[in-house]
């Protein structure tokens, strides 16, 4: 069995790392005779951003030289293990990951459902996508307000066979989408389920 994630795995802090990694490891656990990766699809703009946030130098918020030089050598220290995690060749569209024919997809964990964030993309809510579509503890952040949801989110998120989400925020955001029709469950983030 082929298993795709789709996460957050390139953004440059330890705990989306440790996500990646984490869920990467249980299915793997859980399905021993399967091939997991992560999807390697990345918000341009998303990966941009966070990536310059080690390189901004802001002596107004107390930023000194040495800790300047400390959080750019954690940005090196972080690539350093984000590379171990095994992955797909780069992907740039949903057809590209369609291409590669996984037999199941799965979206989460962290706020891969912000859609007022920077990092949003329709392809992390199953617009495009084909096959087998899950959630494990995908996160809204804190755009769960239902009167603004774009129709693709809306039509994507419909592709889903199930559906577990992080919080009730998030959980409130697909029982508007999809009219109660899933039984959505609220699940740990799965570094919480991993023993490092």
């Amino acid at each position: 069995m082929k298993i795709g994630i789709l996460t957050h795995h390139y953004v440059k802090n330890f705990g989306a790392f440790m996500q990646a990694y984490a869920l990467t490891n249980v299915i793997k656990e859980i399905v021993p005779n399967s091939r997991v990766e992560i999807i390697d699809y990345r918000v341009k703009k998303h990966e941009i951003m966070n990536s310059l946030h080690f390189f901004g130098f802001k002596p107004k918020r107390g930023d000194t030289f040495c800790g300047y030089i400390d959080k750019v050598c954690l940005f090196f220290k972080h690539y350093k293990y984000e590379i171990t995690l095994p992955r797909s060749k780069r992907v740039y569209t949903a057809n590209d990951i369609n291409f590669i024919g996984y037999d199941l997809i799965i979206v989460g964990a962290d706020e891969v459902w912000n859609f007022k964030d920077v990092a949003y993309d329709s392809i992390k809510f199953g617009y495009g996508l084909k096959g087998t579509l899950i959630s494990y503890s995908a996160c809204a952040g804190g755009s769960s307000d239902d009167s603004i949801i774009p129709n693709e989110i809306k039509e994507g998120i419909k592709n889903f066979k199930a559906i577990s989400v992080r919080d009730k925020d998030s959980e409130k955001l697909v029982n508007v989408i999809c009219k109660n029709q899933f039984d959505v469950m609220r699940t740990l983030d799965p570094i919480f389920l991993y023993d490092y």
